[in-house]
């Protein structure tokens, strides 16, 4: 009998730590623009869901009061305060809006420090807060409405002015990638997101892809842009005209 000789043919340890070193390096070049993008994504999919959820949200308030129009519901109302001053009368919002939201908290108006904003591009900055009232959902996003009272904006078209943090006090509490203006609340409870082409027609003020300061240049991406400083304040009629892709991150 003979026995029979087999060859086994294997990597040497050279080969496997070289193997190792090059699958280390494309990780390394690849893993942050993943991560980025993913990060992005994640910044895309909650500012259109909050922006859904509000606009259904203050639909329904006027649907459970029977009411074609937000003043109709009297959740924006007035008092008069200890001193004669008139005030908005928040407990009747903040029923509402728990009645027709998650609401894990809310601040009246005073109650809430003012919380720096940063620019999407730039070392300024934007305060928020003190003169809002504050409602936080259970998503995490914080809902800031400047509360005058009565519905007073745009010759009585629209009733409160909106700012939205999507993810709350976590980071990157900047405008135009957490933080936006969604502009007015609208008389028939739809937002009027400001700098888009139906603002425009509302108050003959600048579109967007006029001033590049509102978010950047039209097609152009931050990381290229020459500008010293962009507010990313009114982002949000840029990313809804992308189909609600931020493109100047990707």
């Amino acid at each position: 009998m003979y026995k029979t000789r087999r060859n086994f043919n294997a990597f040497t340890l050279a080969e496997v730590l070289i193997t190792l070193g090059v699958i280390g390096v494309v990780a390394a070049l690849t893993l942050p623009t993943l991560i980025n993008e993913h990060r992005i994504s994640q910044w895309e999919t909650a500012l259109k869901r909050d922006y859904t959820v509000l606009s259904q949200g203050f639909r329904k308030i006027m649907a459970d009061y029977g009411c074609d129009t937000l003043e109709c519901t009297g959740i924006f109302t007035t008092t008069t305060d200890e001193d004669g001053n008139e005030v908005a009368d928040h407990d009747r919002l903040d029923a509402a809006v728990r009645s027709a939201f998650h609401v894990v908290k809310s601040h009246k108006r005073g109650e809430y420090e003012d919380r720096p904003f940063n620019y999407l591009k730039g070392s300024n900055s934007s305060l928020i807060g003190n003169q809002y009232f504050v409602f936080v959902l259970n998503d995490g996003a914080m809902v800031y409405m400047a509360i005058n009272g009565t519905c007073r904006y745009l010759n009585s078209k629209a009733c409160e002015y909106l700012y939205v943090d999507t993810n709350g006090l976590s980071l990157p509490n900047t405008q135009g990638k957490d933080v936006f203006s969604f502009g007015y609340l609208m008389q028939d409870g739809t937002i009027l997101p400001e700098t888009t082409r139906k603002w425009v027609e509302y108050t003959s003020k600048t579109y967007w892809r006029d001033n590049s300061t509102n978010c950047g240049t039209p097609n152009k991406k931050l990381k290229d842009e020459t500008i010293a400083a962009i507010s990313g304040q009114n982002c949000l009629a840029r990313i809804m005209e992308n189909n609600w892709r931020m493109d100047y991150l990707h």
